[in-house]
């Protein structure tokens, strides 16, 4: 996995499928991921599997879904992964909207309980591999990229959701260079309803923390700045409620989100 992940920082994306497609037969001749015994490689490994999937565009080559179990074992101990059965129901595909409920019930939970963390960091990353592959499950980010539609500016939209807690300050050694920037004008480039435009701060907010400085978040800055005037932001608590009806976990992006917020009031100054 260390191979993998060094050849990707050195965008040698090449040898890095190559040592991918090795792991996967490695796995394959113990009998899989299902029977490994250490559940924290396994997830290590769907982690790497899910990155490169994502940033390259393709499909994955595992497949790992325990959310089902982690719920169960949630409901034993008194706190319930809840999912919102009304988010965006109406517009997005039954797998896309699972997957949407599923981060947004996630980020309720740990928001809400995050004094008695109700889960520890193998159950976080099951869940987080789960929602994965249900999302490379509905279409791969080269297929959404190519096809423009509603349903891919959300699925495009919860990727970066998910790398973003994957990236948690690890953009330099983790993030595809120009990848990142080229999703989020890709998403917020069709002409989206005037209902769209918290969705598209998001969707920024997102992207501006999860680039480097040199990769292009003064242009994030700019845009932000643009959407928060048309959405008459002003405020770091303006700014939390608008964010608040989208996936968001308080402790890993509060923080990276406040500083970029903080270069787009500079703007102002």
């Amino acid at each position: 996995m260390s191979l993998i992940n060094q050849e990707q920082a050195a965008e040698h994306y090449e040898a890095a499928k190559t040592h991918l497609a090795g792991l996967k037969k490695v796995v394959d001749l113990r009998g899989g991921l299902e029977h490994m015994e250490d559940s924290v490689v396994a997830v290590k490994i769907c982690r790497t599997d899910i990155l490169f999937a994502m940033q390259q565009g393709g499909h994955p080559l595992f497949h790992r879904d325990h959310i089902c179990h982690i719920k169960r074992s949630l409901a034993y101990r008194g706190f319930t992964l809840q999912q919102d059965s009304a988010a965006y129901s109406s517009q997005l595909d039954p797998t896309l909207q699972e997957a949407f409920s599923d981060a947004i019930g996630l980020c309720r939970l740990l928001n809400k309980h995050a004094d008695e963390k109700p889960l520890d960091l193998l159950e976080f990353q099951e869940v987080l591999v789960s929602i994965c592959y249900l999302l490379l499950q509905f279409r791969t980010i080269g297929e959404s990229r190519s096809k423009h539609d509603n349903q891919s500016t959300y699925h495009i939209g919860l990727c970066l959701f998910m790398m973003s807690i994957y990236f948690n300050n690890k953009q330099d050694r983790m993030a595809r260079p120009g990848l990142i920037k080229a999703l989020v004008k890709e998403a917020i480039e069709p002409k989206l309803n005037e209902d769209k435009d918290e969705f598209k701060f998001w969707l920024l907010i997102l992207g501006g923390i999860s680039v480097l400085a040199r990769d292009g978040r003064d242009w994030f800055v700019e845009k932000l700045r643009e959407q928060a005037s048309l959405l008459g932001i002003m405020t770091w608590e303006e700014v939390k409620d608008c964010l608040a009806r989208f996936p968001w976990m308080d402790t890993i992006h509060d923080e990276p989100s406040r500083k970029l917020w903080d270069q787009v009031r500079l703007m102002d100054v």
